[in-house]
Formats: structure tokens, sequence, C-alpha cells
């Protein structure tokens, strides 16, 4: 799906093709009669306990708007908001509260350098301890984690991990999971599908090898390497530095001097100002690379490009563009 550029919103329309409740319809009705953006809906459904909702919203937010400079926006700011009220104390401490039909019990504060694990379904965990580790192999947990140097580890599915906390470390090899790093120089391994990975520190580094996943960075020094077919990739902070392994991948390099390299197809890229690619293609013959410089071979940053079988470039966004722009340097694959 090609990216989209104006500010994720959210209608009534559009609420009723995702087939989503009555309850929350009605809900929605009342909340947001015109309709909302994103991050209103998000936060809105946290504070007021309407958490079923929230894996569709994602997903549906996702699909639609994921490459949109206002979208990476909207989650960040829905991340902050998120790990703000699973960790609302600075004190050293573990909460740990059972949503809807969660078999868990309800666990008091606890002081010291935490150590965590649980097995259960639908908590809500939140934990500002120094140096915290946290374990969980629940499915629909959300785990939040704002001392710095903590870990978060994820098994289950459909779980939702923040970490608003410097250096934090977080795998996760559940399904259909969202991790939301905040602080700088995270640390996110992933090898879970349709998983959704954003992050705003600076030198985050990002390893993913799911299929059909989403990593967003607005960071400036990311470093990302995706192993997983499918994936959409989108760095905004200046720096980053990509590497790619996966068959029909998105990459999308927006922030200045960013750099790409995929040795797996790409379906489309786009580069930021003083920002260069290196892309795999097959001539026929053998397999070959062809390196990319924004500002030169008619190269524009901003604009969606396409790289042929037969090794050109073809822009799919730009309407002054030539449609296929000759190829830049190739070098012997």
């Amino acid at each position: 799906m090609m990216p989209t550029h104006g500010e994720p919103h959210i209608t009534r329309e559009q609420l009723r093709a995702l087939h989503v409740s009555r309850d929350v319809y009605r809900w929605f009705l009342r909340r947001f009669p015109t309709g909302g953006s994103y991050q209103a809906i998000h936060e809105a459904l946290i504070g007021e306990g309407h958490s079923a909702w929230l894996e569709s919203l994602v997903d549906y937010a996702y699909a639609h708007s994921f490459g949109a400079l206002a979208f990476l926006e909207q989650e960040i700011g829905s991340a902050r908001a998120m790990a703000a009220q699973l960790t609302h104390s600075q004190a050293e401490q573990l909460r740990i509260t059972p949503r809807g039909h969660a078999t868990g019990r309800f666990t008091p504060m606890l002081s010291c350098t935490l150590q965590f694990a649980s097995g259960d379904h639908a908590l809500n965990i939140g934990c500002s301890g120094f140096q915290s580790n946290l374990a969980a192999t629940g499915n629909g947990n959300f785990i939040g984690q704002s001392g710095d140097n903590g870990s978060i580890a994820n098994a289950g599915y459909g779980c939702q991990l923040v970490s608003s906390s410097f250096a934090a470390k977080m795998s996760n090899t559940g399904q259909n999971c969202r991790l939301s790093a905040l602080g700088d120089r995270a640390r996110i391994a992933n090898c879970g599908n349709a998983t959704k990975i954003s992050s705003a520190g600076r030198g985050t580094h990002i390893t993913s090898s799911g299929r059909r996943n989403y990593l967003a960075s607005q960071g400036a020094s990311t470093r990302v390497a995706n192993a997983g077919d499918g994936s959409h990739i989108h760095t905004q902070g200046a720096g980053s530095r990509i590497t790619n392994s996966g068959d029909n991948v998105t990459l999308q390099a927006s922030g200045a001097d960013s750099v790409f390299c995929s040795s797996g197809s790409v379906q489309q890229f786009t580069l930021g100002v003083g920002g260069c690619a290196a892309l795999s293609y097959h001539d026929g013959k053998r397999l070959r690379f062809i390196t990319v410089y924004e500002g030169e071979n008619g190269i524009v940053a901003g604009v969606t490009y396409h790289l042929t079988e037969q090794g050109k470039i073809e822009a799919l966004d730009d309407p002054l563009a030539d449609n296929s722009l000759a190829p830049a340097h190739c070098v012997n694959g």
C-alpha cells in the first residue's frame, strides 16, 4: 500500500468497516461524532478502560497511515501516554492489574531492583524499577517500564510493550505485538510476525526477522537490520543505517544522510537529503547491485521510487519526474 501523507484520521465509516462491536461503535459516536485522530482515540480507549479495540485500531492505523510523518508522531505520542499510565509513579515499584477475564491477582507495590516473570494473560504490568527485568509469556498483556537499563522479554500473542527508559532492552517472539522504545540507546530484537515497532530515542538498534512487520524510528543514528519478508521500514532520524535481506520490502529513509543496503527485493524506496542506497536485482544472468544517490541521476529526496526487474529506477509519485530514470552506477554483485 502506498504511504499516505495526511494526519491519521478515523471516521465512523472506517470504524464500521472494521466490524467492531456495537458497544465500541456507540462509544466512538459519543466521543468522536465527527471522527478523531489515531492518538486521540488511542488515549481515550486506554484512559476509559476500553482496551479491547486497541489491537484493531493499531492494525488499521499502521496499514493505512504508516510512512506518514504525522502518523509516527501520533504513534510515539500514544506510546508515551501508555507508558505514563502504566508507570505513573517514579518510585521503584511493580504494579500488576488484571483486565477483563484475567486470572491473575493484584500484586501490591514491591520495592527493590525488580525481576518478575508472568505466564498470565490480559495483565497491565507497570514497572519503574532501575535495572528491572520483566518477562511475560501470556497473551494480551500490556507492559510498561520506566527505569533506566531495564529489560522486557515477551513471548505472548497480541501484547503491547512500552519503555521510556534509557538503554532499554526489549525482545519479542509473540505475533501481532507492538513495541515502543522512547528512550535513547534502546535495543529491540523481534522475531514475531505482524509486529509493530516504533522508537523515538537516539542511537536505537532494531533487529527483526519476523514477516510482515512495521519498523519505524524517529531518533537520529538509528540502526535497523531486517530479515523478514513483506516488512515496511521507515526511519526519520538523520544518519540512520538500514540493512535488509527480506524480500518485498518497502524502505523509507527520510532523514538526512541516511543509508540503506538491501540484498532482498525492494518494492519501493524513498531517500532523504544526502541519502544513498545499494539495492540488489537480477539481470537475467546474475545478481547485481545498483547504487542510488539523492541529488544524482534524477533522484529527488522525498520521492518514492521502484527498482524494476531490469535494474531501472522508476518514480512512483513525482509527476515531474521521468517515469523511467537511467540506473545509477552499478556494481557487480
